[in-house]
């Protein structure tokens, strides 16, 4: 009796969407995005603790529990009302000669951050193609065809 296994592109679908959600979910922490003018109104509330200042991004993290409250426009993504509390925020950069000023004063905790994206490229566009790889590798060899 032949017991000669098929490859089946479906494997290779399933695999690829097994990645995509366990990088999306459990690889990435869970990060609350404001638009500048919501980073300005929470500065002067001082609900902002913590902020890093990239060349195109500010992060940080921020007491939310009352931000329903403050900017009650806004469409909130993490949790429900009244449950958010200190949690992390990316806001775009513009340009603003108030802000350091307006950091101080509010004294807030912040620093430069230099962005490093050559490394996270690299990384992105190379570990997908050798997780591809060796999976291509591995199920040919079951299948008894490849011979790498």
């Amino acid at each position: 009796m032949d017991h000669k296994q098929h490859f089946s592109i479906w494997y290779f679908l399933a695999v690829l969407l097994i990645l995509l959600a366990v990088q999306d979910f459990a690889l990435s922490p869970p990060v609350e995005t404001l638009a500048y003018s919501d980073f300005k109104a929470l500065l002067k509330t001082g609900k902002i603790s913590d902020v890093q200042i990239g060349t195109d991004r500010i992060t940080g993290t921020a007491d939310l529990r009352d931000a329903h409250a403050l900017l009650p426009d806004r469409t909130w993504q993490m949790l429900p009302k009244g449950t958010l509390a200190h949690e992390s925020f990316v806001t775009a950069r513009v340009p603003d000669h108030d802000l350091v000023a307006g950091l101080g004063a509010a004294k807030v905790r912040f620093s430069g951050h230099i962005e490093n994206v050559w490394l996270s490229t690299i990384v992105s566009l190379v570990a997908p193609a050798v997780i591809f790889v060796a999976i291509w590798i591995f199920f040919m060899n079951r299948m008894g065809t490849g011979k790498l």
